[in-house]
């Protein structure tokens, strides 16, 4: 089991945002800036409060988080449309069909 005890979440402190150890550095803004090609040490001499094992568990937070929440997959781009010109190049390969794609529990939408 995931052991978070560096991530809290308050409504009254940052408007309900994962933050770290009851700070006001939120989750997001450690993980914009390693998203943003920041390093660790980068974080830590950015805020000096924080210790390595908070900037690892913000990521883990955010594995956790976006793992827990799944999304249809869209394949409207694959399938042939005739609102295209260029249609033929987005069809899916001849053995593969709209069908197999609704079988599977792929949504498919079209634009």
């Amino acid at each position: 089991m995931l052991l978070l005890d560096r991530i809290a979440v308050d409504p009254e402190i940052c408007l309900g945002q994962p933050t770290i150890r009851g700070s006001r550095i939120t989750v997001s803004v450690v993980l914009k800036m390693l998203a943003g090609g920041k390093s660790v040490e980068d974080v830590l001499v950015a805020y000096p409060e924080l210790e390595v094992e908070d900037i690892y568990q913000a990521m883990q937070y955010a594995a956790w988080v976006v793992s827990d929440q799944i999304q249809p997959l869209s394949v409207a781009h694959l399938l042939p449309s005739t609102h295209s010109a260029n249609s033929a190049s987005r069809s899916l390969p001849e053995t593969s069909s709209a069908s197999a794609w609704k079988s599977a529990g792929v949504a498919i939408s079209h634009w």
